[in-house]
């Protein structure tokens, strides 16, 4: 349940990032407000018969508690799963994010965007967490009242959103102080890899010091099992920074885990449920499991497994999306007849195509991984020399309590009932400790092996230049069924310039008007290209002006104002300048911190032309 938690939670981080802020919803906007707040309502009312539904069965005695634990954690999971679509409904169907963003102060910044989407995700799932409380509390849950049964909930699942928001916080920091090696590090696919990493690392190393507040952790009292869980430790040269009383979700949980990379920022965490329910000898064995992810450097591979995603997720999407536009389906989705460009339908095709590969990443390569760990550090119990019947003694009391027959199918985990049989068998029979032993660095070299290859063929010029043939190729073809259609050649400008192919950009900006004089935006895009491109003998303010100029009496928006009032700066007309960049201020109903900053940009200029004309 915990792990499955950090995925919905993933994605719905991702849904939501990756969003589009599109002015065209399905209905007005009034009209979504009332069918955001149709859509909680029923979904309240859903949850509400489901799990009342369960609570009947188990009060008739359909159930007994063991099977109304298990439908209780299914209905919980499936739910969750429902709040997820919901949530792409609104963000992709009722503009979500655009409202948001239109809300006073919110979209001024992306961490507040971010935090504002979280609420709308957390309502959703707090209708979950209400009437699952609500029906089954009594039995099922510690908590004192439902709204104390949220909070633990929320508290608990903070561990994957503040490291959210504070990536949030991070870029809009960069945003606002510009630097430029930061900048150009942004701009390219290595770059970004590269910033994810060291941001992933940092988290790695002190997010166990917030981790233990958020779930209110607090020292192990001294006790004898305490000095003898030191003692053992010690023996098997591992430290912690310390031993903590695992007491999230209102001492809800019954298990142990371990945290951190390194000692000082590494914690040991038990729950009072499980030292109440396991005997001090099954304890300790519980331990030596721990023990064990620590000595067989399981987590440093867990950290290897998140930045080998961040490589397939920045390398392999745009591939795939270049390929899918390459055959007759994915041409015909999203390039009309007429010129149209579907950019709603790519913004749903790049987020499911990231969904899948999360899901079936962390679910069949990364749960693989942790399935054999999990087991290594069961069979840690014949190296650290604890007896491992206390292991099984252990498991089976587990099992019990949880409602687990031990046959229950796990993702991240082997269930019970083979974690306890291969126990037995490597008592039986010893080999198969190495056995499994080689199997995991067999697995862990073929990984390492396979990511290092698909780095240097994903990361390398010719990778490039591949994808950008397989881009301009869909184009061409465009270009080749309608020579006439003038849209078609303001894509392969756009992708021109993208390719830093100036002098092309512009020429086939250039036919594309004259095919067509009235393209708002291909107007706009020229203008910008002869105001900052960076080969300067591209440069010719005195076009870029008549470009915006017209591209502004076409299409009012602040966009092509932003491009007006760098033309009117760069031909020396600094007033105008300022009233065009006060304008694109006003109208612009998102991306306002950069409006604001270009304002202060022209306000700059327009004071140092007044002094320079006081003197």
């Amino acid at each position: 349940m915990i792990y499955s938690n950090f995925l919905y939670f993933i994605v719905a981080i991702i849904l939501f990032s990756s969003a589009p802020l599109s002015n065209i919803t399905l209905f007005s906007v009034s009209g979504n407000l009332i069918w955001l707040i149709l859509m909680v309502f029923l979904f309240w009312q859903f949850n509400r018969l489901h799990f009342k539904r369960l609570r009947a069965k188990y009060d008739n005695e359909i159930f007994d508690l063991s099977q109304a634990k298990r439908e209780y954690y299914r209905l919980i999971g499936l739910n969750t799963v429902i709040a997820i679509f919901l949530f792409a409904i609104e963000l992709f169907m009722l503009n979500l994010k655009g409202f948001l963003v239109s809300i006073p102060f919110l979209g001024e910044l992306e961490t507040l965007l971010n935090a504002g989407g979280l609420l709308i995700f957390l309502l959703h799932l707090s209708i979950v967490w209400f009437w699952s409380f609500r029906t089954m509390g009594d039995i099922l849950s510690s908590s004192a009242s439902a709204s104390d049964y949220i909070r633990s909930q929320i508290k608990f699942n903070l561990v994957i959103v503040i490291p959210w928001l504070m990536l949030s916080l991070l870029i809009d920091f960069l945003f606002l102080v510009r630097i430029p090696f930061i900048q150009g590090m942004l701009d390219s696919a290595v770059g970004q890899v590269t910033f994810v990493v060291v941001l992933l690392l940092l988290i790695a190393l002190f997010a166990p010091v917030l981790i233990t507040r958020l779930w209110d952790c607090q020292p192990l009292a001294e006790s004898e099992l305490k000095e003898n869980i030191l003692e053992f430790c010690h023996s098997q040269g591992v430290k912690f920074k310390n031993i903590m009383s695992w007491n999230a979700l209102n001492r809800g949980l019954i298990t142990a885990g371990v945290m951190g990379l390194v000692k000082p920022f590494r914690y040991l965490l038990i729950t009072p449920g499980l030292i109440n329910l396991l005997s001090p000898d099954e304890t300790l064995a519980v331990v030596s499991h721990e023990v064990g992810h620590v000595k067989k450097k399981h987590l440093l591979y867990y950290l290897g497994f998140f930045i080998g995603f961040m490589v397939l997720i920045f390398s392999v999407l745009d591939r795939l999306l270049n390929l899918f536009l390459n055959t007759r389906l994915g041409f015909s989705l999203v390039f009309s007849a007429d010129g149209g460009f579907n950019l709603s339908f790519l913004s749903f095709l790049r987020i499911s195509i990231s969904i899948f590969l999360f899901i079936f990443y962390f679910r069949f390569v990364f749960g693989y991984f942790m399935r054999n760990f999990e087991r290594e550090a069961d069979l840690y119990c014949f190296q650290s020399g604890i007896n491992p019947v206390h292991l099984i003694a252990s498991f089976m009391k587990l099992g019990a309590r949880l409602g687990d027959d031990g046959k229950r199918k796990n993702w991240h985990h082997y269930n019970i009932g083979q974690r306890i049989d291969y126990i037995r068998k490597s008592m039986e029979n010893p080999k198969l400790i190495q056995t499994h032993k080689k199997k995991v660095r067999r697995s862990l070299n073929i990984f390492v092996v396979g990511l290092v290859i698909f780095t240097v063929l994903s990361f390398n010029p010719l990778a490039s230049q591949w994808d950008n043939v397989l881009v301009n190729g869909v184009v061409e073809k465009l270009i080749e069924k309608n020579p006439d259609n003038a849209q078609y050649y303001s894509y392969l400008a756009m992708l021109y310039y993208e390719q830093k192919k100036w002098a092309a950009a512009r020429d086939v900006y250039e036919k594309s008007i004259r095919l067509n004089p009235n393209q708002a935006e291909s107007l706009n895009n020229l203008a910008w290209l002869y105001l900052k491109c960076p080969a300067r003998e591209f440069l010719d303010f005195e076009r870029a002006l008549k470009l915006a100029r017209e591209a502004f009496r076409l299409k009012r928006e602040s966009f092509i104002l932003d491009t007006l009032a760098e033309a009117y700066l760069a031909n020396g007309l600094y007033k105008e300048a300022l009233v065009a960049a006060r304008q694109a201020l006003e109208m612009a109903e998102s991306n306002r911190r950069y409006y604001r900053k270009q304002l202060k940009k022209m306000q700059s200029a327009y004071k140092t032309l007044e002094k320079s004309i006081a003197i």
